[in-house]
Parts: structure tokens; C-alpha cells; sequence
């Protein structure tokens, strides 16, 4: 049986499968829809040397971002290399935690245009570099489709949320000596929420009996001496918030106000993605003119925290006074739930685009290829949160007059007594403690946004082939010259970088 030499991923000498040594693991296109996967991060991060934790979508902020990303051995997400028809693509513009650095989404890939997936599970960094220490994953796009295939996938879960939609066409035909393929692809993941999973859906599952108490969504505290709980538990109840005496807080009457907030969660975000892709290729006899094209536009949204409000304050008997003096030290929190504040929803749009072009062929007894590949990512998120000094002015009344920051690096406020009521709680246009609408914080809600892009571009020439026959076989030989430019920005608005919008 004659076997075809091929190009496998973690060498650049060209040989049979059943002759290399590296460590690869390949998943088809057959794995993906005869296992039920929805994707690709779904089938690759089931592997077993995917050891490692990438904390992504599941829990969206300002510092992770919502992605799928790998984490081969344990290494870190960032030191998994990935591949598209064994070339570089542009990462997430956008760090993803402290330890994951930037990392490949691999939501951007469609499914359906997916040949084969090579997963080198050992570190390659002497042939790609550092960002493959720990292993290197290169997915292969269809070259050869034929005919028409248009489908439509339909998945739900028993317990509700999570239901998903993909429609699909792809189409190839050849004439003459050029072939192409190409493909669209459409989909849309409902979110899960945190009330929609047993396991997750009341604190009083918490498996540590010390924390099956409802969320503290809003307390009140003495800052005189340090932290002691007042009583605001008469408050809760008109507002549906349950009063608690949390166990830590020992004996005593004083309670806050509890809630569950799971519903604001989403253990798995909702998103909608169109993709498109083009593969063409025309043959010159011992050479090959290929081209590939792959187009991304992904729309997300994520359900956060319950976003929230807190301040510490002094009390003075009057603001104009030389030195004024303090009668009193508070903190006051809350959180808002959905219908009070939109905080709790970040959204996210994600642009991208990878263009791959080049020759290749033989020459005598030597294989060349010739390689010029250019990747786009553009991201932007963007989240609602409070003007710092803008919430502070609807609690408090005008800044300098009735309220003001008197130790410079610090955000203890002094508040004149007369902004307060008999219980020194705030008494200006906002009642923090009552009933909230979002027309309230209009004049104080601040759009925050991230913005980021990424480039990847390379020219890569390979020469491969036999030098000189051995007594146990042909000697080969591969050497490559590359010449890359990757670019990076990621900025973030400047009131939010100033320290001027309160929370991430």
C-alpha cells in the first residue's frame, strides 16, 4: 500500500502519519458531528490533555474576557499555540486574567468548516516558538467539498436555557484543473442562568453551611470603631428582600438585607455568530496556487454580578466650618437588581478576518511553498456603570457644598450633617434604600467600553525534501525563512482608566 507523505503538525519534514514520533492527536470532522459536539472548543477541551483551567465566558469582567480558549497540560492558556491551516492567526486583543495572557478564541472557527483537528500535545517551542511550550493546536479547513449540503442542528437542555441553533450550506465543484470550496455558517446559543440549574439556583445549597445565607444586597454600618452592622432589616421587606442576621455577626438584632442573586448569572452566555469561508486552489501541474479566506462576526452578551454601590462617609455638623467636626462614621452598600439598573449585562462585539495565500509545489526531488497569510481581530465590550462623583452628588447634594473629598488618594466623603435624615442615611434626590427605577440614575450612569484589535501577518518560505539515502533510510532536511509582524492595542475609555467610574 502506498502511503501519502504529508506536512504534520510539530515538523515541517514531510512524511507518513505512521512515521512520526511527536505526540498527535487528530480530531475529524466525523468526530465532531458523530460525538454530538456543538463546536470545536467543545470537542478540544473534553481532551484529556486539556489539564489545565481557562476562566473565559463563564465569568465575564473587565479583566476576562468572553472567550474559548485551551489550556494544554496546565501551562496556561497563553502558551497553547493555535493554527489555521498550520499558520498564525491574530489573538484576542483583550488580556484575559492574570495568568492567561492573551489567548486564540476558538469560537471564531465555524464547525462546518472544519476538515480535521491536529492537537500536538507536547511543547514545539524549537519550531514555533515560546507561545507553543505547551503543545500546539492546528485546525485544518476543507479543501475538497462536493456538491451541496445545506443543514440545520437544533440542541436544548432538560432543565431549560442553553438551547442552540446552527443552519449551515456548503457547496465545492472543480472545473479544469482549479477547485473551491466554500460555506456559510449561522448560530445562536440562548444563555443559562444561574435560576435555571438546581446546583446553582439558591445559596442554601451552598455545600459550606457557613454560606447558605441570601446574598447581602443591602446593609448599613458604624465606621466609629470599625465594622458594626446596623439594623436596617424593617427595610427589607416592602422592597422584597429578606432580613438576616448573618451567623458571623454573633448575637444581636441588627440585621441586613438578604436576596438571592443567582438569577443575574449566567453560567453560560448567550451569543450569535455568522461566519463564511473560501478555500480555492488551481493546480499547474507540479505546482499549486491555493488561496483561504475566513470571516467571523460574533455578538455576545453576558449576565454579571448584581452591580452595586458603596461609601464610606464622615459626618460634620457644617461643611463651611474651618474644621469641621466629626460626629459620626458610615458605610452604606447596595446592590440593584435588573429592573433597577442595567449593571449586570456586558456586551460584547467581535470582528474577525484571516486571509492565507501561496504556492507550492515540487521542484526536482525538493518541495517549496511559498506563504503569505494576514489575521484581523477587532473586539469591543462595553458594560454600564456609575460616574463615581455623579452617584456621590445624587446621594449627597452638590459637591463642596454639601459633600466633598477631604483626604487627597482617599474616597472616605465628609457630608455635612443637614444632607443626611435622623438615622444619618442619605436624604438627597436618590433614596438609596427605597424604591429604584433606572430613571433615577440617568444623570449618573457612564457607558464603560474596551476596544481593542490585533494583527498577525507572515511571509513564510519552506524547502523540504531528501538529501541523500542511508543505510536505514533517506536522510531529510526542511528550512524555512519567516519574516512575522504581529500588532496589539487594547484601550479602555479614559474616565474609566482616571478612576472616575466606580467598580469593574
Amino acid at each position: 500500500t502506498n502511503l501519502d507523505r504529508i506536512e504534520v503538525t510539530g515538523s515541517r519534514i514531510k512524511r507518513t502519519e505512521i512515521e512520526g514520533i511527536d505526540p498527535v492527536q487528530v480530531v475529524t470532522a466525523q468526530d465532531l458531528e458523530h460525538q454530538g459536539f456543538a463546536n470545536v472548543y467543545d470537542a478540544l477541551s473534553n481532551l484529556t490533555v486539556n489539564t489545565g483551567v481557562f476562566v473565559g465566558e463563564e465569568s465575564t469582567n473587565n479583566f476576562n474576557a468572553n472567550a474559548q480558549a485551551l489550556n494544554l497540560r496546565g501551562f496556561g492558556p497563553g502558551y497553547t499555540l493555535v493554527l489555521l491551516n498550520g499558520r498564525r492567526i491574530p489573538v484576542l486583543p483583550k488580556p484575559s486574567g492574570g495568568i492567561s495572557g492573551n489567548v486564540t478564541n476558538l469560537a471564531m472557527i465555524p464547525t462546518s468548516a472544519v476538515d480535521r483537528v491536529e492537537i500536538l500535545t507536547s511543547g514545539a517551542s524549537a519550531i514555533y516558538g515560546s507561545d507553543a511550550v505547551a503543545g500546539v493546536v492546528n485546525v485544518i479547513l476543507k479543501d475538497r467539498i462536493e456538491g451541496t449540503t445545506v443543514s440545520w442542528r437544533h440542541g436544548d437542555t432538560v432543565h431549560g436555557g442553553g438551547r442552540s441553533e446552527r443552519a449551515t450550506l456548503t457547496t465545492g465543484f472543480e472545473f479544469g484543473d482549479t477547485r473551491i470550496s466554500a460555506g456559510l455558517e449561522w448560530d445562536k446559543r440562548w444563555p443559562i442562568r444561574g435560576d435555571q440549574r438546581s446546583w446553582f439556583a439558591s445559596p442554601d445549597r451552598s455545600p459550606d453551611p457557613d454560606y447558605r445565607e441570601p446574598t447581602q444586597v443591602m446593609s448599613f454600618w458604624d465606621r466609629d470603631t470599625g465594622w458594626d452592622l446596623l439594623d436596617i432589616g424593617n427595610r427589607c421587606g416592602t422592597l422584597g428582600y429578606e432580613a438576616v442576621r448573618p451567623g458571623w455577626a454573633g448575637e444581636g438584632s441588627e440585621k441586613y438585607c438578604g436576596d438571592n442573586d443567582f438569577d443575574s448569572y449566567t453560567v453560560r452566555n448567550g451569543r450569535k455568530r455568522l461566519f463564511g469561508f473560501l478555500n480555492l486552489s488551481h493546480n499547474l501541474g507540479d505546482h499549486e496556487l491555493y488561496a483561504t479566506a475566513l470571516s467571523t462576526r460574533s455578538r455576545a452578551d453576558a449576565g454579571l454580578y448584581r452591580y452595586g454601590f458603596a461609601v464610606d462617609y464622615e459626618v460634620v455638623e457644617d461643611m463651611q466650618a474651618p474644621v469641621p467636626d466629626a460626629t459620626a462614621w458610615r458605610h452604606i452598600y447596595r446592590t440593584f437588581r435588573n429592573s433597577e439598573f442595567t449593571g449586570s449585562n456586558q456586551s460584547f462585539k467581535e470582528d474577525n478576518d484571516v486571509f492565507i495565500a501561496g504556492i507550492r509545489g515540487t521542484v526536482g526531488k525538493l518541495d517549496y511553498s511559498l506563504n503569505y497569510n494576514y489575521g484581523r481581530y477587532r473586539y469591543r465590550d462595553s458594560v454600564d456603570r456609575f460616574n463615581d462623583q455623579a452617584m456621590l452628588s445624587l446621594l449627597f447634594g452638590q459637591q463642596g457644598r454639601d459633600w466633598s473629598f477631604p483626604w487627597s488618594g482617599s474616597r472616605w466623603v465628609r457630608v455635612g450633617k443637614n444632607r443626611l435624615d435622623g438615622n444619618l442615611l442619605p436624604n438627597g434626590d436618590l433614596g438609596f434604600f427605597g424604591t429604584l427605577t433606572p430613571d433615577q440614575f440617568r444623570d449618573a450612569m457612564y457607558t464603560s467600553v474596551g476596544d481593542g484589535r490585533s494583527t498577525s501577518q507572515a511571509f513564510t518560505a519552506d524547502l523540504s525534501g531528501s538529501l541523500f539515502e542511508l543505510p536505514a533510510g533517506p536522510l531529510a532536511f526542511a528550512a524555512v525563512a519567516e519574516a512575522n509582524r504581529d500588532t496589539y492595542r487594547f484601550i479602555t475609555d479614559q474616565p474609566t482608566v482616571d478612576g472616575e467610574i466606580y467598580g469593574w
